[in-house]
């Protein structure tokens, strides 16, 4: 599951110099306490290996190949 969050983090801290991400990323790690923070979405992950998603994607395909051969007679 994934949940973009909404919180203040104060970034003044981190050098011009350093490489923001990861340096931000570490400041992250460092704030154990996001329960405060707003829960913008929630999403479900899915692995590539995992069987629904292959399901998922199984579905899709069978479902373009169907439209295409629709489109395909209408022309």
């Amino acid at each position: 599951m994934l949940l973009p969050l909404k919180g203040d983090v104060d970034i003044s801290g981190i050098v011009q110099e350093s490489d923001f991400p990861e340096a931000f990323k570490a400041l992250l790690k460092s704030h154990n306490d996001l329960e405060d923070w707003t829960v913008l979405r929630q999403k479900s992950a899915l692995s590539s290996e995992s069987l629904e998603y292959k399901r998922k994607v199984q579905d899709d395909l069978a479902r373009t190949h169907m439209l295409l051969k629709i489109n395909k007679t209408l022309m």
